[in-house]
C-alpha cells in the first residue's frame, strides 16, 4: 500500500499498489469506472473513492499533485491485466476460483482451450464462446483439479451468462493480458515469425502437447494436459536450446573442414 497524506492532514490514507490490495467492497466500483470513463477521468474518480477524499479537500490540490496521484494508479490498466481482479466468483449457487496472477497455476489444457475460445469470440463476438472461455478458466472450488474435458466445459458454460457484464469483461481482459504477456516474454523461443501479428499468431498448442507426450517426460498426453502451463513452456524453451546448440555444433564442424 502507498501511504498518502492530503491537505495537511496528519492522518495518512492508504492507496493500493496492485489489484490484490483493492478492498473487496470497492472492486465493482473500480472496474465499472475503468470500463465507463476515459483513463484519467476514471482514475481521478477512483482516487476520490479509494482515498475517501471530500470534494473541498480535493480542490486544494494542484494539477501536479493530482497528476502524481493518478500516476500511482498506472498499474490499473485493463489492457495489461494479468491479475484475477475477482479471484473468487459465485454464480448459480456455486463458488469458482480464477487462476492466480499471471496464470501461475493454470494448466496446459486450460491455456490451449481458453485460447481456442478466445480466438472464436474475438472473430465472432458470439457470447457463447465467451461463456466457454470463462468456463475453462473458472474452477469449482470443490474440485481439486481444473477441467480437462471440453464436453464438460461446454455443458456447464451457460451458467456463466449469469455473471455481471463487468465481471465477464474482466475475465476476458485477464486472458487477453496473459496471452500478451506470454507472447512478449517467450515469442522468440516459442512462436514462428509466420503470421505473427502480435498475439494473433497460431500457437498450435494441441500439436505441441502431442509431441511432448511422445517424449514421455510428463507422461501421457492426459498428464501433459494437467501439467502446469509454465512447466510446459520451460520444457519447450529447453528443447529449443538443445536444438540451437546442436545446430551451432554442426555449423562449427562444417567450418572446420
Amino acid at each position: 500500500m502507498n501511504s498518502i497524506r492530503i491537505g495537511g492532514h496528519s492522518k495518512s490514507r492508504q492507496l493500493p499498489e496492485n489489484w490484490s490490495e483493492v478492498r473487496s467492497g470497492s472492486l465493482a466500483f473500480v472496474v465499472k469506472t475503468l470500463l465507463t470513463y476515459q483513463p484519467v477521468t476514471a482514475k481521478i474518480m477512483i482516487l476520490k473513492h479509494l482515498l475517501r477524499v471530500k470534494t473541498g479537500i480535493w480542490y486544494i490540490l494542484t494539477d501536479e499533485q493530482v497528476s502524481d496521484l493518478v500516476d500511482l494508479l498506472e498499474w490499473m490498466d485493463m489492457r495489461k491485466l494479468v491479475d484475477p481482479v475477482f479471484p473468487v466468483l459465485k454464480v448459480g449457487g456455486r463458488t469458482y476460483r480464477m487462476p492466480r496472477a499471471e496464470f501461475d497455476d493454470g494448466t496446459a489444457w486450460q491455456y490451449a482451450a481458453a485460447d481456442d475460445y478466445y480466438r472464436k469470440y474475438i472473430e465472432s463476438s458470439n457470447e457463447t464462446d465467451l461463456d466457454r472461455l470463462i468456463s475453462v478458466l473458472l474452477t469449482d472450488v470443490r474440485d481439486k483439479k481444473a477441467l480437462t474435458d471440453r464436453d464438460e466445459v461446454e455443458k456447464r458454460a451457460g451458467v456463466f451468462r449469469k455473471l455481471k457484464d463487468y465481471e465477464r469483461v474482466v475475465i476476458l481482459a485477464y486472458f487477453s493480458g496473459i496471452k500478451q504477456r506470454i507472447y512478449d516474454n517467450y515469442s522468440s523461443w516459442l512462436f514462428t515469425a509466420e503470421g505473427s501479428g502480435g498475439t494473433g499468431v497460431n500457437f498450435g498448442w494441441w500439436g505441441r502437447y502431442l509431441d511432448i507426450a511422445k517424449t514421455g517426460v510428463f507422461g501421457t498426453v492426459e498428464r501433459v494436459y494437467e501439467a502446469r502451463f509454465y512447466d510446459i513452456i520451460v520444457f519447450l524453451i529447453q528443447e529449443k536450446e538443445y536444438y540451437l546448440a546442436e545446430k551451432r555444433a554442426v555449423e562449427e564442424m562444417k567450418n572446420e573442414k
